[in-house]
């Protein structure tokens, strides 16, 4: 019995069974090359001594169970490891709209060896290991504003191939510096914001080779920049101008940093409206995307570069029923 039999109609009276064209087994048995469970058993408490003092302790147990398989769907190999992470957070409010804080989070973490033929190991997991993030900061309602403010330290294994043995695996440790700042919500009647900055240094503190240590990571880079306003058209009702930029910076491509791609900045502009006509709900949407033309680069990871998108156009529209 077969479950699935697709069919369109030609003209009148004339059927064409799809299967019989074997449009959807040309490319052969699919097999799992992969898979990863990752599963939390988590248990944490709020303590509040008073308005202004407050202490969150959690415990998670995490479990991650990774596997490959050969072409044929045998396993080949499997990882399987459980943690205990504690999380803890102090939050201090000096005054009702602050919100002061300081925290440490334990987590485990797992990956996969990236699909490139440069790497014997290539898509097999790589045993978890447990990630260290230690953060500070506010937070501030002002108005119709939210604001935050964050400083982070974040300690993560780091992957690394070798290209002698064409091994690719965990070597040595990464560390994340840096401090985030957001805002989102409306600045004025018809104005919505949403944007941040984020200033980060990430770097490898510990290596096999010392030619690595002290390296600005892979495709890190050094500030991120995103602002997204709506501003509702005063002439029309449901009618709102939408835009965005995005900057990146500039990023190494390699562990040794005598490779890089400079930095680029991405607009975007639009329409949107959303109305009732004819009793009926309707939207549209027009975009365009990378207003500027600008030519760029992403990927950050050496031969695998990617050229970014040229200025492209896009509309959209719905009607409810």
């Amino acid at each position: 019995m077969e479950w699935f039999q697709p069919r369109f109609s030609v003209g009148d009276g004339v059927n064409v069974d799809l299967n019989s064209l074997n449009l959807f087994g040309r490319l052969g048995p699919k097999t799992k090359q992969n898979d990863t469970l990752n599963y939390n058993i988590v248990l944490s408490d709020n303590v509040k001594f008073n308005d202004q003092w407050e202490i969150v302790l959690g415990l998670n147990r995490s479990t991650i169970r990774a596997r490959t398989f050969n072409t044929t769907g045998v396993k080949t190999s499997e990882y399987l490891k459980t943690e205990l992470s504690p999380t803890a957070a102090l939050l201090f409010k000096p005054q009702p709209w602050l919100t002061t804080y300081a925290s440490y989070i334990e987590s485990l973490e797992s990956a996969i060896v990236p699909d490139s033929a440069s790497w014997k190991n290539r898509n097999q997991p790589l045993e978890p290991t447990v990630s260290r993030q230690y953060e500070a900061g506010a937070k501030a309602e002002l108005g119709g504003m939210f604001l935050t403010l964050a400083l982070y330290e974040v300690r993560r294994a780091v992957g690394r191939g070798d290209n002698v043995t064409k091994i690719y695996a965990f070597d040595g440790l990464s560390r994340h510096r840096g401090v985030e700042l957001s805002a989102q919500g409306r600045l004025f009647d018809s104005l919505n914001v949403y944007g941040g900055v984020n200033f980060n240094s990430a770097k490898a503190v510990k290596a096999t080779s010392p030619l690595h240590v002290g390296k600005d990571l892979p495709d890190a880079p050094k500030f991120t920049g995103k602002l997204y306003l709506e501003y509702d058209l005063p002439f029309m009702d449901g009618l709102t101008l939408t835009g965005s930029v995005n900057h990146y910076g500039k990023v190494f491509t390699n562990s040794s940093n005598n490779l890089a791609i400079p930095g680029h900045t991405i607009g975007d502009v639009g329409f949107r409206w959303a109305g009732h006509v004819l009793g009926q709900d309707m939207a549209f949407r027009f975009n365009v995307q990378n207003v500027t033309n600008e030519r760029y680069w992403y990927g950050g990871s050496g031969s695998h570069l990617v050229v970014g998108q040229p200025r492209s156009f896009s509309f959209i529209g719905e009607i409810n029923f």
